[in-house]
């Protein structure tokens, strides 16, 4: 199958999921439904002013058309990473502002509800800081 061929199906596939016709993406586009449909059926190149435009017009990110992988996220900073704990343990500790135990098991479960959508260095992070708020607030009470 050649790259053309590719796309193309990539492009019916998302346009068919968005209900939309070849002449509704030709006309967003600028060019007429013939030369639409020749890209759809891999017959013509999509130029890459066409692939940026459908990027917005079908709502999917240029590597679905391509057919690759999307690319990996960039890794966060150190201080992104802080944020980011201290953000999730705000959310998690909103309503209890002291660790208690009765706190404890729904907020145990809220955490590891959050570092289950996280990579796994993210995830240790997460709980390293978590364990360790924990530990001092625990301190504070005793």
């Amino acid at each position: 199958m050649t790259i053309n061929e590719i796309v193309g199906n990539k492009l019916r596939e998302a346009r068919e999921a968005k209900r939309m016709t070849q002449a509704e993406v030709a006309e967003r586009l600028g060019i007429t439904r013939s030369a639409y449909a020749n890209i759809e059926l891999g017959r013509n190149a999509a130029g890459i002013e066409y692939l940026v435009k459908l990027t917005e017009v079908l709502e999917r990110p240029i590597n679905f058309f391509l057919d690759m992988p999307p690319p990996p996220p960039e890794p966060l900073t150190v201080s992104e990473l802080e944020m980011k704990i201290n953000d999730i343990w705000q959310l998690l500790t909103q309503d209890h502002p002291e660790y208690d135990t009765t706190a404890g098991l729904p907020l145990l479960n809220r955490l590891l509800a959050v570092c289950r959508q996280l990579d796994l260095d993210h995830a240790r992070a997460v709980l390293d800081f978590a364990t360790y708020t924990l530990d001092r607030q625990r301190q504070a009470h005793s």
